[in-house]
């Protein structure tokens, strides 16, 4: 619902998060907040090991393997092959960077997603993304590309 920016102690409102709270309370409310017809949110699950894994291969019953599965079984896994094994390499490398952030990087993303985010609510910019903003801000540092905002 809201991150804090531990530097200054400021807490921000994630405001796509807050429009689809809101979304539901206007939703059960036209439905007299009748339980059967009720908006409800369930907990979250990202990942788990029946996630279904991106791959030609089926069950026989025509269902995707999951993710446990395929590591199980490496027949249900399709063998993945480049056009261009060079760049697709130097993607790799690049992806593994970005994700070996170290703690000082983490919190000089962290601390500038902080301020972004401040001054796109201040500004009125209710479809600021932190993950594209952390997502571009990783790239450009990456291969050293000066932007400014």
């Amino acid at each position: 619902m809201t991150i804090k920016d531990e530097d200054t102690n400021e807490t921000f409102p994630i405001q796509d998060q807050q429009l689809v709270l809101q979304l539901a309370n206007v939703l059960n409310d036209l439905n007299g907040n009748d339980s059967s017809l009720a908006v409800k949110f369930i907990p979250w699950i990202q990942a788990s090991d029946n996630t279904p894994v991106a791959t030609s291969k089926r069950r026989p019953d025509g269902t995707i393997p999951g993710k446990k599965e395929v590591a199980a079984n490496s027949s249900l896994a399709d063998v993945v092959t480049w056009s261009n094994a060079t760049a697709a390499e130097e993607a790799i490398d690049a992806l593994a960077a970005v994700k070996a952030l170290d703690k000082e990087r983490v919190k000089f993303y962290a601390g500038n997603v902080f301020r972004a985010h401040k001054q796109a609510v201040e500004e009125g910019l209710l479809d600021f993304s932190e993950v594209e903003y952390l997502r571009r801000e990783c790239y450009l540092q990456q291969f050293n590309i000066a932007y400014k905002y």
